[in-house]
């Protein structure tokens, strides 16, 4: 005879839904008890909660996971949310129950909504420059943060396979921090930023980025996210999720207390000084094809120059695109003033290129400049971004930008089809530059890069290892009062600790600023302000793993991680 039991059937998953079980039961002895009442209505709560993030489709999940990212960003910039963020889509796909492409799915729709939450500011920009019409722009937007949600897509998909393998579950947090840091070493992305992002103003936890980049801090974070999730759904093992939790943040933190001090306490060899010029141009100015609208560009950056106490200063640095025409030292070096011109530069180019480097010997200081420019007089390769670099008794010297901004500075596959470089209004047709980006300014090797590129933490490694000073120039008056500019300013900190060098970011219209090698936002100038900032940079010989090793690691890992997913999805077929 079959022994009768009144158990009930235990229901699919764990977590607050064994808290519900119990007091259900019990529902009719606790009549009347108030106290058991309020502990039923709790358990009910916790169990409804528990089958919207650990149940269901997890649509709501995902949809949750989603808007906490994107409060971790600015303009919100509640960075704690980024340690809990994946939480609720953790907590749906522990359960294993989900196919790879289904996960895929939620990971996409939770990317999809982080991105177009934090990147909307992108239809305002085509908007502006490219004169679309808003419908339009908003359906371009929504098909990026599909593009860029592959990151998230990808990232739950790894997990999943490991969740349906069954293999040794404890290690839920190792392997979610290898799947997030695969995706984002391994997905490309259009503009990079990662989740250890959304650290930058939390300077302990930012400082891992100087391990293996800022890769590095998103694995902790995710980690985080893990653990909270195991604590949520695993009652019985809450006491070593939680010490494992408070290890993990201790030796995060622990970490950047450790690099903080030891940057603090290593003496600087020298200070250098410098001016950062924010000439505040308009949009008008700056879509102008007419050269008289932007004439008041220049005429305001040289006013705020000569303007400026510069007897302490070493380093005058004017944004990306300071001078608002082509700088052209190929038509005027080595001719007298009146000699009759050669190629296509008229009287305007030629005057302009000799009036800034008048300014340049009238002050008597290194200038770096943002500029456009041509290679040769007949204009027939494409124009450079350019860095001009004016320093008192030596050569001009260029560093032309090298990582363009597609479908911004370039259309991708205009190579194959040249009518596409024309194609859209506002998009430009800017040629790719080479060489070192590294010059003696006379008071310091600067390591010279502009605005997008900036955002690449294996070029900035590559270009600028042997630079003591890390200098940025950006023009971010395309993205109005967004919060763009915040994010620019947020990606680029992570390049400062992951070198171990001081960054100054020389805006048009904001955010100028600088930041120490900690990663640290020291100095910043009025947002739409035309003004200058004063700034220093200590040079100290502080290395990081990250400088000396650069990207390797972190690929090594990322491969790693994909290899062990790999495994685990083969086990679970």
């Amino acid at each position: 005879m079959a022994e009768r039991s009144d158990k009930r059937p235990r229901p699919r998953g764990d977590g607050p839904e064994a808290a519900e079980r119990g007091p259900r039961a019990e529902t009719g002895a606790a009549v009347g008890n108030a106290g058991e009442r309020v502990s039923v209505a709790r358990a009910t709560v916790a169990a409804r909660l528990w089958r919207l993030l650990g149940g269901g489709s997890g649509v709501g999940a995902a949809v949750l996971t989603g808007l906490l990212l994107a409060a971790a960003y600015p303009s919100l910039g509640a960075w704690p949310l980024a340690l809990c963020g994946w939480t609720p889509l953790l907590l749906r796909l522990r359960r294993g129950d989900l196919s790879l492409a289904g996960a895929a799915g939620l990971g996409l729709l939770a990317g999809t909504l982080l991105h177009v939450v934090v990147f909307h500011w992108i239809a305002d920009t085509m908007r502006d420059m490219s004169g679309f019409p808003m419908p339009l722009a908003a359906a371009v937007v929504l098909l990026y943060g599909a593009g860029m949600g592959l990151h998230q897509a990808a990232t739950a998909a790894m997990v999943a396979a490991h969740r349906r393998s069954g293999w040794r579950l404890g290690l839920a947090p190792v392997v979610a921090a290898l799947a997030v840091l695969s995706a984002e070493v391994i997905v490309p992305y259009q503009f990079p930023w990662f989740l250890g992002n959304a650290f930058y103003t939390a300077p302990w936890l930012h400082q891992a980025a100087d391990l293996i980049g800022i890769w590095g801090v998103s694995a902790a974070a995710i980690a985080c996210s893990a653990l909270l999730a195991e604590l949520i759904a695993e009652p019985a093992r809450r006491g070593r999720n939680g010490v494992s939790l408070a290890a993990l943040l201790a030796l995060w933190l622990g970490y950047g207390a450790l690099r903080i001090e030891a940057l603090e306490s290593t003496p600087a060899t020298r200070t250098v000084r410098g001016l950062l010029v924010q000439h505040n141009p308009s949009l008008r100015e700056k879509k102008a094809e007419s050269p008289k609208p932007r004439l008041p560009m220049l005429a305001r950056a040289k006013a705020l120059t000569q303007k400026a106490e510069l007897e302490e200063v070493d380093l005058i640095v004017w944004s990306e695109g300071a001078l608002p025409f082509f700088y052209v030292p190929s038509e005027v070096d080595g001719r007298a003033p009146d000699a009759k011109p050669i190629g296509r530069a008229n009287a305007l180019l030629r005057g302009m290129t000799r009036e800034i480097d008048a300014l340049a010997e009238e002050l008597g200081k290194p200038m770096i400049v943002g500029t456009l420019r041509r290679l040769d007089p007949d204009w027939r390769e494409r124009a450079r971004n350019a860095a001009l670099v004016l320093v008192p008794g030596r050569p001009r010297a260029f560093y032309d930008k090298q990582r363009l901004v597609p479908f911004g500075e370039y259309m991708p596959g205009r190579d194959l089809v040249p009518a596409l470089a024309e194609s859209i209004p506002g998009i430009s047709d800017i040629g790719a530059g080479e060489g070192a980006a590294v010059f003696d300014v006379g008071v310091a090797r600067a390591g010279l890069s502009i605005c997008y590129e900036n955002l690449f933490p294996a070029l900035v490694h590559d270009l600028h290892r042997d630079a003591e000073v890390l200098i940025n120039l950006t023009d971010d008056v395309w993205f109005g009062r967004s919060n763009a500019p915040e994010l620019h300013l947020m990606v680029q900190a992570a390049r400062a600790v992951e070198l171990r060098r001081p960054l100054w970011r020389a805006t048009a219209t904001g955010h100028t600023a600088a930041i120490d090698a900690a990663g640290r936002v020291v100095a910043r100038a009025p947002w739409f302000s035309a003004t200058t900032l004063k700034v220093e940079a200590e040079v100290r010989e502080m290395g990081s793993p990250f400088r000396l090793w650069g990207v390797w690691p972190a690929w090594l890992l990322a491969l790693a991680g994909v290899a062990l997913v790999g495994w685990c999805w083969r086990r679970a077929r």
